[in-house]
């Protein structure tokens, strides 16, 4: 039976998915994306969603399957790549040029847009179909919350980004760049319609489709990007007091697929995740790929529980490299992960710094020692606003390392990305904390401009 389902949803992804991988380029004949053909009753629709989930962990690093980790904490002050790679090395030493087609090209940029393409693929299908108002209502919900979660990265990467709503080639193929906060408007009305519609309660353990809380979750985190901190508290306060989700006890419990503070989460449709596969290595004696960089190892408190439970180090020839190990499965079997995309503590954190903005510093304590006390630290106090600040950003950099791009995208977010890498990598300069938009899609559309410096 679940190869069956496997074929199905690989057929309807051949059909819909054949002509949008390079979407912007090739109009996609009308013969191939037909509501009426494909959306004959809810079954093959719930089919072509759980294929669009399974697109987004179907490639290595793409921008949803640990692309976000790798590439940013190269970017970042997280990792570095332990053999040069003419791929990787760019992004560690921040000059990375428009021309960089794996990383920027094919898993960032032309990823997302294929992903966003499925959504308003199914989108306009659903909409189009004759099946039950309910469904359709909770199905376009589902794609639009995805649709959010991709733009949202697209601009904290990139900056300004086309916005693309239609499957119509004739209008993506010149897209313009759209302003980055009308993209990020768009980002929270497609949250705000899918924490509207979706479903209150989770009908499977494996918290794979988003639920009214998955939306709320990405709502706080919109809402703090777009300084609305009174929301962001608002939409974070649902989720911690909805008494659904728990901070696990056990660090090295907290990315199993069981786990309690997972508010959503993408298995694979075969094995554990990408990054267990990509960041361990295969044995006590191989250099892991991506290493630690010396200055996240030295941010962990002496009793930090997060330092022994979520890094491990191998050493080669005398030299130690740690490595991140909140994914511990390199094997695909047995199953014992899947991809958080949004978990609990997360969630708390946005709240604390959301809380401290509105100079609520008291509360902003609790909850950031609500995160330290989990990890064996004991709680601090009296701290004034700009100390707190910086407080709950450290607290997020040993909590959220390593994953979905947290921490360049928190010191962007604060205005503090010069301020740092400027000291960790001396020489930064402040145009690459925007990526270039990819030199192809330049060319392949005069509509679109490059980002200062490139």
């Amino acid at each position: 039976m679940k190869n069956k389902i496997t074929t199905i949803i690989l057929l309807l992804f051949l059909v819909m998915g054949t002509s949008c991988n390079k979407w912007v380029d090739i109009p996609v004949p009308e013969t191939q994306i037909q509501a009426q053909r494909i959306f004959l009753d809810e079954r093959s629709a719930e089919a072509a969603l759980t294929g669009l989930y399974v697109q987004l962990t179907a490639t290595t690093l793409s921008i949803t399957n640990g692309g976000l980790t790798t590439y940013t904490g190269l970017s970042a002050d997280e990792l570095f790549n332990t053999s040069p790679a003419a791929d990787l090395d760019p992004f560690y030493v921040n000059s990375i040029p428009a021309t960089n087609g794996t990383g920027i090209n094919t898993r960032l940029w032309s990823a997302a847009y294929r992903y966003v393409y499925h959504c308003n693929s199914l989108i306009e299908q659903v909409q189009a179909s004759a099946l039950p108002a309910s469904f359709k209502i909770r199905a376009v919900a589902e794609a639009k919350l995805v649709r959010s979660l991709l733009y949202s990265y697209l601009i904290q990467l990139f900056g300004d980004v086309p916005l693309a709503l239609t499957t119509d080639y004739a209008v993506n193929a010149v897209l313009p760049r759209t302003a980055y906060n009308t993209v990020l408007n768009q980002i929270i009305n497609d949250a705000q319609e899918a924490y509207n519609n979706l479903p209150s309660a989770q009908t499977s353990t494996l918290k794979a489709k988003p639920v009214k809380a998955t939306a709320a979750a990405l709502l706080a985190r919109y809402y703090l990007l777009a300084g609305n901190n009174s929301l962001a508290e608002t939409m974070a306060t649902e989720v911690v007091e909805s008494g659904s989700y728990n901070l696990v006890t056990n660090l090295n419990n907290v990315f199993l697929n069981t786990s309690a503070e997972t508010i959503w989460q993408l298995p694979k449709d075969q094995g554990n995740t990408t990054e267990g596969s990509t960041l361990v290595p295969a044995s006590t004696s191989v250099r892991p790929v991506y290493a630690i960089v010396p200055s996240l190892l030295n941010a962990f408190e002496n009793n930090d529980l997060r330092k022994s439970a979520w890094l491990k180090a191998n050493i080669i020839s005398g030299q130690s490299f740690s490595y991140p190990h909140k994914y511990k499965a390199r094997l695909a079997t047995p199953v014992t992960e899947a991809y958080v995309v949004v978990r609990l503590a997360e969630v708390i954190l946005i709240r604390a710094e959301a809380r401290a903005k509105q100079d609520k510093l008291t509360l902003a304590l609790v909850d950031l020692n609500r995160i330290r006390n989990r990890a064996g630290l004991s709680s601090i106090s009296s701290l004034t606003k700009p100390q707190l600040l910086l407080a709950i950003e450290q607290e997020r950099r040993v909590e959220l390392f390593a994953e979905w791009g947290h921490r360049w995208f928190d010191l962007k977010r604060n205005n503090r990305i010069n301020e740092v890498l400027a000291v960790e990598k001396p020489n930064w300069q402040p145009y690459a904390a925007l990526y270039p938009i990819p030199q192809n899609e330049l060319l392949r559309n005069i509509f679109l401009t490059q980002n200062p410096g490139y």
